[in-house]
């Protein structure tokens, strides 16, 4: 019998994992039945269980594991990704996902999850951990996403306290995907934010770049932007990126 429960060595599992250890579907759907009535596994959805642990009666898997399992096709990003890859400072209390569908919002054991509609393919990846895989935006396509909607990944204060966590990424993707965007805000901010910083993983190329296609107009990346710039106490100009940014997030 202990053979028989081999799928539980999984922090998720489906109906057909269980059904390959049972000589029927009907045994595969009472030993299904009794293990929730045990509480040793809990449903996420029909068809979809994770396996709990009985130190803390709580399930193995984690929020980044179950947004891959239940939401097809979706990805984890923006301040959920600068989570996994252990970046963020501020916690949230909704798992952030992205998807090119359009978006829309549920929940999965008490967890918000929330899908943002994003059409872009290049930089997901899937990670195995736990026994369970994860999908999620690189290291360089979370850089860019963060940047780019940075409402989602915190504010502008957060990214740039990630971007200065950050000790090596790859400079040829990160130009991909602003590349792959093309939005001359989007070049900007990029450039404006590691400029602040100047890591040794990137070259002038990236600031040449970044330059080369940046909007010309002023542009102001404020969390909370005010109308009067020029009597703004905390507003920070740039002549070199053309753009506004508050000193205390940005020094």
């Amino acid at each position: 019998m202990a053979f028989a429960y081999n799928f539980l060595e999984k922090s998720i599992f489906t109906t057909e994992d269980v059904r390959e250890f049972f000589p029927s579907d009907e045994e595969a759907s009472v030993a299904i039945r009794e293990l929730l009535e045990d509480h040793i596994i809990e449903e996420l959805k029909k068809g979809l269980y994770a396996t709990v642990n009985i130190l803390n009666d709580d399930i193995f898997a984690s929020p980044e594991e179950i947004g891959t399992a239940v939401l097809e096709g979706a990805y984890c990003a923006y301040h959920t990704a600068m989570e996994f890859y252990g970046l963020a400072t501020q916690m949230y209390f909704a798992v952030q996902m992205a998807s090119p569908k359009n978006s829309y919002s549920c929940s999965v054991h008490d967890t918000t999850y929330k899908t943002y509609r994003n059409t872009h393919t290049e930089g997901i990846i899937e990670v195995m951990t736990n026994s369970a895989p994860v999908r999620v935006t690189d290291l360089e396509r979370t850089i860019v996403d963060c940047i780019d909607k940075y409402d989602l990944a915190g504010g502008i204060e957060e990214v740039s306290l990630a971007l200065k966590a950050i000790t090596f990424c790859n400079e040829e993707k990160l130009i991909k995907y602003l590349l792959d965007y093309n939005k001359k805000v989007l070049y900007k901010k990029a450039g404006f934010l590691f400029s602040k910083i100047k890591p040794s993983y990137l070259s002038q190329h990236f600031y040449d770049v970044c330059k080369k296609h940046m909007s010309s107009r002023r542009d102001d990346i404020r969390f909370c932007k005010k109308v009067a710039v020029k009597h703004d106490p905390d507003a920070e100009w740039n002549e070199e990126w053309r753009i506004y940014s508050s000193a205390e997030y940005c020094s």
